[in-house]
């Protein structure tokens, strides 16, 4: 069954519209990639799984990424963080960018997930405008899922309807 949930876990984290990373901590070392990420940043997962989130050359502002990882370590994570950055084709974008530390098979690792401001809005699945609230929703529940951090955590959308929700919350009727 635990088998069931991973892949569960990782067809969201792929198809999800925001970017989304998976890296080691403390050094910041890319794991994985969804296909957002790829569109956004037109970098291929190949490219920077590996390499450090420094290494990419995707972030312009160090200091700010230092000082990122420095709250992110003293709270474990780190909610609406402005950030800039430069895709592969050299344009700056903006995001709003939200993380949270998970403790991994080997070690810790963070789970980050970027709304990409350059473009005017993100539309999600229903044809709704989504917000940094929807965002961190998201991020929460997919912690949940994979992770069991929250054992009954679900999501409701605007209109009461579940969006993602765990074995238990399922179980549950949340």
């Amino acid at each position: 069954m635990e088998t069931v949930w991973k892949d569960k876990f990782y067809m969201s984290f792929r198809l999800c519209p925001f970017i989304l990373t998976i890296h080691s901590f403390p050094d910041m070392r890319i794991l994985d990639v969804n296909d957002a990420y790829e569109r956004s940043t037109g970098f291929r997962r190949d490219e920077v799984v590996g390499r450090t989130m420094f290494e990419t050359g995707l972030w312009t502002d160090h200091e700010a990424m230092t000082r990122a990882s420095e709250k992110l370590k003293k709270d474990g994570k780190i909610y609406n963080l402005e950030v800039h950055f430069r895709n592969k084709a050299g344009q700056d974008c903006n995001g709003l960018a939200s993380s949270e530390l998970f403790d991994g098979p080997d070690g810790q690792r963070v789970l980050s997930i970027v709304e990409d401001c350059s473009q005017t809005e993100v539309v999600g699945p229903a044809g709704q405008v989504l917000s940094a609230a929807s965002i961190n929703t998201t991020l929460s529940s997919m912690l949940s899922l994979a992770f069991g951090h929250y054992p009954a955590a679900s999501s409701l959308s605007t209109d009461d309807r579940v969006l993602v929700g765990s074995r238990q919350s399922c179980q549950m009727g949340l």
